[in-house]
Order: structure tokens, then sequence, then C-alpha cells
């Protein structure tokens, strides 16, 4: 006669659902589920299940396990209880002779009382003892017909959800071409800043350094991209093209204006930390005045690196 008991440590990415395979599973060895527990939240998540299964099964639903989890830790024991079994049993019998002799003498008419006060504290005893026995050697027996499994899980920490991506920060630097400049500068440099909320919007400013007789300029626009279903929908690692458009406002040497426009751009990297960019910009500008400039065409060429928050 034998004892089969093991305790296993499995690692997943959908706890939940595994308890629920577990269940299943042994079922359909022909097992029980003694105790379940299921704690934590959809980030934390771990179980802990105890299995009553057939001794031929134990080692079949370990290897089941493997199939459906990491296996972190497995241990097994197999414990020979045959001479602890044929040992109680014997003590059993001996406690039940005892007792019917016991009884035999407090049936006696001619008995002391004292004497039958004696034997039947002394019967009080061995029927306490012969139920405690009974009782190890019942669990004993069950232990034998099932063996017992303990499954902890636990979630595995890569799979836990990553943090969310409030925007991302891409500073960048800019070369801006005026295209009728008359006596302006018809070129300018500067950097500025973009705050990318999604993939299909972000606010843009940017400061372009004075040159000459024409003062420092800004210009700061709402954007929106749109990526191709034909080129990676803006889902591949490496050079996702868009086109976009663009609404807002600049104060170009001196003069307010309304801005618009529209982009060309290429991510060349881009991973959940990291993203490298290179757009061309055509923006127009409208001063709202009788003299001129009335407006301008200014076409803009940017590289940024993007940064998550």
């Amino acid at each position: 006669m034998r004892t089969i008991s093991g305790e296993v440590t499995a690692i997943t990415s959908d706890v939940t659902g595994l308890v629920a395979a577990i269940r299943a599973r042994a079922a359909q060895v022909g097992g029980t589920i003694a105790r379940e527990d299921v704690s934590g939240d959809a980030q934390h998540r771990q179980a802990t299940t105890v299995l009553r299964l057939p001794p031929a099964a134990t080692s079949p639903f370990i290897d089941w396990l493997g199939g459906h989890a990491a296996i972190e830790a497995s241990h097994v024991e197999d414990n020979d209880v045959t001479r602890q079994f044929f040992d109680r049993d014997v003590a059993i019998r001996n406690l039940e002779v005892t007792l019917e002799r016991l009884r035999d003498l407090a049936r006696q008419p001619d008995g002391k009382l004292s004497d039958v006060l004696e034997i039947e504290h002394e019967m009080t005893r061995v029927r306490g003892e012969l139920e405690r026995l009974r009782g190890a050697q019942r669990l004993l027996a069950d232990q034998v017909a099932r063996a017992t499994l303990t499954i902890s899980i636990t979630m595995s920490p890569d799979e836990h959800p990553q943090p969310a991506l409030k925007f991302m920060i891409v500073p960048h630097a800019t070369r801006l071409h005026l295209v009728d400049a008359g006596g302006r500068a018809a070129d300018r440099t500067g950097g500025g800043v973009t705050l990318m909320f999604s993939r299909a919007g972000s606010f843009d400013f940017e400061v372009l350094a004075p040159r000459g007789g024409d003062p420092r300029s800004y210009l700061y626009t709402f954007a929106t991209g749109l990526y191709s279903d034909f080129l990676g929908g803006g889902r591949r690692r490496y050079m996702n093209p868009y086109v976009g458009v663009r609404l807002g406002g600049a104060k170009m040497n001196g003069l307010g204006a309304f801005a618009y426009g529209a982009d060309v751009g290429v991510e060349l990297v881009r991973t959940r930390m990291f993203m490298v960019d290179v757009s061309a910009r055509a923006v127009g500008l409208w001063y709202n005045r009788d003299s001129p400039p009335n407006n301008d065409v200014l076409l803009e060429g940017t590289l940024g690196v993007g940064i998550p928050f």
C-alpha cells in the first residue's frame, strides 16, 4: 500500500483560465477539487488548487500541466504505508477484543460498584482510543485510494499589463524655408517639441531663432496623422510612413498669423519606449492684414526623437 502526494508551482499569463482548465482536466481523469482559492487583481492574480486524483493519474497530470503553464517547481512523494496500515489494523482488532471483554465484566451481576465504575472508566478510554485509530485508518485508506496534488499558480511577471502611455514627448530640430521671402531671411533654423497624445493627434510648438533683422518667430499647431494599411498601418518597428494635416497659429517676424498645412513623414524607428521621426511640412500663413505680406508659404523639415511619458 502506497500514498502519493505532490506540490507543483506553475506560472502562467492567464491564472483564471488555467484554474478552469485544471478543474476540467481533473474531472476527466476521475479526480475532484478538494480546495480552490483565487485572489488578487487583474495585474497580480494568484491561485491555489488542491486536487484528489487516482494515484496512477498524478504524474500524467503534472505532465499535462507542463504543457499549459511553465512549471517553476515540482515535488512528488511516494510512501510505502503497508506496515503502518497493518500495525494499526492489528491494534484496532486488539482494542475491539479488549472492549468486548470489558463489556462481559460489566455484565456480571455480582460485581462491586467500585469495580463496575473502574470498568466503565476503562471502557470509555478504550472506546476513545478505538475511534481515534479507526479515524486514522480511514484517513490512511483514503490517502492510499486517492493522491493529493497541490498546485500553486502565479502570474507571469512579463505578462503584467504595461504602464499606460499618456503621451509621447518628441523634441525635434527644424529647418524652415520661406518661399517668397522678399527682404526677409529665407532660411531659418530652430527647435521645438511635439506632445503626441495618440498616433492620430499631437500638438507642436516650435521656436525659430532670429536671423539678421528678423526677430524670433513661433509656430504652434495641432496635427493629425494617418497611416496606410497597405504600408503596415503604423504597426511596424521600422519605416512607418504617414501623412497628416495641421491647424494652428504663428507669430512670424512679429506678425500674428493663422497657420494651416500638410505633412509627409516617416517614423524611422518606432517602439514602445523610443521613436525617431523625420517629416516634411508645407505650412501656409494668413496674416489678415491689408499691407503685404498678407500670406506666406513655409517649407519645413524636422528630425525628432520621441520619449514616452
